[in-house]
């Protein structure tokens, strides 16, 4: 279907429905990078967009560690609660940052991946880091970019819920009203594997 357009067949070294699965990964990875902005901002008790001034040049593994940190240290108003909610959301939000870390792995390799071979077999492939110009397959058939592209939209709907629990924990009559004013947060989706 993708082929019969004459631009998207001039412009696909690979073939059209892998090239479209690597750019749903990459729609879903700039969600995913929103939303754990968004996370790090709410943790920092910044709007985004002073956040966003501060700290917009971190990289994502600073910024994983620093969420990890914030989540450990949270308020003390999430602290004291008698019913757990703040164990609950800093597993939540530290299970986030391991899913983020995954994500982020996987879709580098494909992203940052060299294609070799002739149009009909053609294997994407990425330097070894120790070795500059070592190169290895990776995984990236069209059911492995397809994987990758849903466990992202996974994480861009983990994160989402996350965030809209943390709104919702910021409203004042959540304080008064308890989890009965709260969503629910999100379920865990798997972690992936890392695929290298």
């Amino acid at each position: 279907m993708l082929d019969k357009d004459p631009w998207i067949a001039e412009n696909s070294p690979i073939e059209p429905e892998r090239l479209h699965a690597i750019g749903v990964i990459n729609f879903f990875w700039s969600q995913s990078e929103f939303g754990i902005f968004c996370i790090f901002s709410v943790l920092c008790g910044l709007d985004i967009d002073r956040t966003t001034a501060a700290f917009q040049s971190l990289s994502s593994r600073t910024l994983i560690e620093a969420i990890r940190n914030l989540a450990r240290t949270m308020p003390s108003q999430f602290l004291t609660d008698p019913d757990g909610r703040a164990e609950k959301l800093r597993d939540a939000i530290c299970y986030a940052t391991d899913l983020f870390e995954a994500n982020r792995q996987n879709r580098n390799s494909i992203v940052h991946a060299y294609y070799s071979g002739r149009k009909t077999e053609i294997r994407l492939q990425n330097r070894s880091p120790k070795k500059s110009w070592v190169f290895k397959d990776i995984p990236s058939s069209l059911e492995d970019l397809r994987a990758i592209s849903t466990e992202l939209k996974e994480l861009c709907a983990y994160l989402s819920g996350i965030i809209g629990y943390l709104f919702a924990l910021n409203l004042p009559n959540s304080r008064r009203h308890g989890d009965d004013a709260l969503p629910p947060l999100p379920s865990k989706p798997s972690l992936p594997p890392v695929r290298r």
